[in-house]
């Protein structure tokens, strides 16, 4: 459709293969070669052929329209309940878990780390309290999105979730964690006990704002297994 013309469109696509009464269209609408085809247009094809177009108005948000782009800008700087609030639900990242480099475990505390696309669209780095969603139960989290500067050079963006007061296997689980908050930026740590202690002050801190802040309602529903 980006290709055709917007008369093309309409005559080819609706007219011969729609019995179109109603066609109900967003406020920045624009169809067709060029975005040149908007509702204005339409308005007048419907009325040559007894067709009606409605135009949905914008819905504002502080002066300004919701958006995709809003949103995903929001999220690149780690403001979590106002991208949430445009939402209208929970921002929740989820996926498979899968195998890390087993160093959380061994030099820190276990943490659940996500199988996900390169190409996912991610808050910014940083330490985050959350609620991780597993099947039948919803536990406490601190999760850190980045690449780990102080124990690996890698510039892959991670995943992982510690839950707090929660053990057992999650390798192969279905894990969603519904990030509320930002905690701090990521920060690369001069050496491990300096970066444990940070670890260990992070989790008090998302354990004390996870119990203010009780599981919201409405959250994000969890997307079925792939």
């Amino acid at each position: 459709m980006a290709a055709m013309e917007p008369r093309a469109c309409v005559e080819e696509l609706l007219l011969r293969h729609v019995a179109i009464a109603e066609l109900w269209v967003g406020h920045d609408f624009r169809f067709g070669r060029n975005r040149s085809g908007d509702a204005a247009w339409l308005r007048s094809e419907g009325h040559k052929h007894g067709f009606a177009v409605h135009e949905f108005p914008a819905v504002l948000d502080g002066g300004q329209p919701y958006s995709s782009t809003r949103i995903r800008a929001a999220l690149s700087e780690g403001k979590i309940r106002e991208a949430a609030r445009m939402l209208g639900h929970t921002v929740l990242v989820a996926g498979r878990v899968g195998r890390g480099r087993g160093q959380g475990a061994r030099l820190l505390v276990p943490t659940a780390n996500l199988d996900l696309p390169a190409e996912q669209f991610l808050p910014a780095h940083g330490v985050y309290a959350a609620w991780a969603e597993i099947p039948g139960s919803l536990v406490p989290a601190v999760v850190n999105i980045g690449i780990r500067p102080t124990l690996v050079d890698d510039p892959r963006t991670v995943v992982e979730a510690h839950l707090l007061g929660w053990s057992g296997e999650l390798v192969g689980t279905w894990l969603g964690l519904h990030v509320m908050e930002r905690l701090r930026p990521e920060r690369k740590f001069k050496g491990l006990e300096m970066l444990r202690t940070a670890v260990e002050q992070d989790i008090a801190m998302a354990g004390r704002w996870l119990a203010a802040h009780p599981f919201p309602v409405p959250a994000a529903p969890m997307p079925p297994l792939p």
